[in-house]
């Protein structure tokens, strides 16, 4: 089964940025909070559900296409992967750490994926996904984010 649908990703991230000042630890927490809406598919075989979306200018990804997908018994269990200016295969799954590659045109690298809440309630119908989860760099926090996706049917 195909449907059309809307995806909107609200993005609540903190950086771990240099500090500028004089600071003990030379580091501070910087808040980007975003909120983009795309078109994109739903596709349902009864034992997966996938969600293809591009993403745009305002994620500094443009014309990048990103694929959510889980299996239908464990909703929890969300795979996202992004094709186009990057390329990589992030998985979320409370509780768990996942080792990914993420590909730029300038290199290479690897990073941690912790997740802290992996909440899941899409269907066929549309739903929501909520998760949150810390990137790793060389074993070090980079950024914690909060992401929230509404998948809204669309009728064609």
């Amino acid at each position: 089964m195909k449907k059309n649908v809307t995806v909107t990703v609200t993005l609540d991230q903190i950086r771990v940025v240099p500090e500028t000042g004089e600071s003990e630890e030379g580091f501070k927490d910087e808040r980007f909070v975003s909120t983009v809406e795309s078109e994109g598919e739903l596709f349902a075989d009864g034992e997966k559900i996938t969600i293809v979306y591009l993403e745009n200018e305002m994620t500094g990804l443009p014309n990048c296409e990103t694929t959510l997908s889980f299996p239908t018994r464990e909703p929890g269990r969300v795979t996202m992967s992004r094709e186009g200016l990057v390329r990589t295969v992030l998985m979320f799954s409370e509780g768990e750490r996942y080792l990914s590659v993420y590909e730029t045109e300038y290199g290479s690298f690897e990073l941690g994926v912790v997740t802290e809440k992996c909440e899941n309630t899409v269907t066929p119908d549309g739903g929501d996904m909520n998760i949150i989860y810390t990137v790793e760099l060389r074993g070090a926090r980079a950024e914690r984010n909060e992401i929230s996706i509404k998948i809204r049917t669309v009728e064609s």
